[in-house]
């Protein structure tokens, strides 16, 4: 993804639980009122399984800002396989003339 340098960000949290519309809705709303002044981020309830549901949102704002955490532990609290496997689906997803 292009670096921001400069910009200020703003990571909403957007449930992707919740849908890809209602982050589309946020994205769209936030790009309306900043435009390129802010870097945008989506962030709640990302795991390995459904970051692929983000895939439109990617190509649409290809600087969009992807937080997950919580979903990604194992069971004793460190980042391995879950991790891992969710860093391939989301580079999957990233659209290739990035």
């Amino acid at each position: 993804m292009r670096a921001a340098r400069g910009r200020q960000w703003i990571c909403g949290r957007v449930a992707v639980t919740t849908g890809v519309a209602a982050a589309r809705g946020f994205l769209e709303t936030f790009h309306g009122l900043f435009r390129d002044q802010v870097g945008i981020g989506v962030a709640g309830g990302l795991d390995a399984e459904n970051v692929r549901e983000l895939a439109p949102l990617l190509r649409d704002w290809p600087d969009l800002s992807l937080d997950a955490e919580g979903r990604l532990r194992e069971a004793d609290d460190t980042l391995g396989a879950k991790a891992r496997i969710f860093a391939l689906n989301a580079f999957d997803v990233i659209p290739s003339d990035l």
